[in-house]
C-alpha cells in the first residue's frame, strides 16, 4: 500500500477555525474565499485501488490554454467559495 505524504509546510484549518483564531488574535476579517479541489483526490476516494497521478496536471494545463475550461473553474471556485469547501483558503485579515 502506498501513502501519501503530506508536506510539513501545510496546515489543515477549517474556515471557522481559522476565522476564530485570527479574530482572538485581534485581526479583522477582510475577505476570505476556498478555492480549487484535487480531481485526483476525488477519483481516489472513489476507487482507492487505481492510481490517477496525472488528472490534475492536465487539468491545470486546459484551464491556462483553452477558454471553455479557464470559465468552468472560475465557475467551480465561485462555487467552492460560495459553499466554503475549496481544498486552498484564501484570506486577507488586518491587526486592528
Amino acid at each position: 500500500m502506498e501513502h501519501q505524504r503530506i508536506s510539513r509546510h501545510l496546515a489543515y484549518f477549517r474556515t471557522t477555525t481559522l476565522h476564530r483564531r485570527l479574530t482572538d488574535a485581534g485581526f479583522r476579517k477582510q475577505s476570505l474565499k476556498t478555492t480549487g479541489f484535487s480531481y485526483n483526490r476525488l477519483l481516489q476516494s472513489r476507487d482507492t485501488n487505481t492510481p490517477y497521478p496525472t488528472v490534475d496536471e492536465t487539468l491545470r494545463e486546459k484551464t491556462e490554454t483553452q477558454l471553455v475550461y479557464k470559465f468552468a473553474k472560475k465557475a467551480i471556485n465561485a462555487l467552492l467559495s460560495f459553499t466554503n469547501n475549496g481544498d486552498a483558503i484564501k484570506a486577507v485579515y488586518l491587526k486592528h
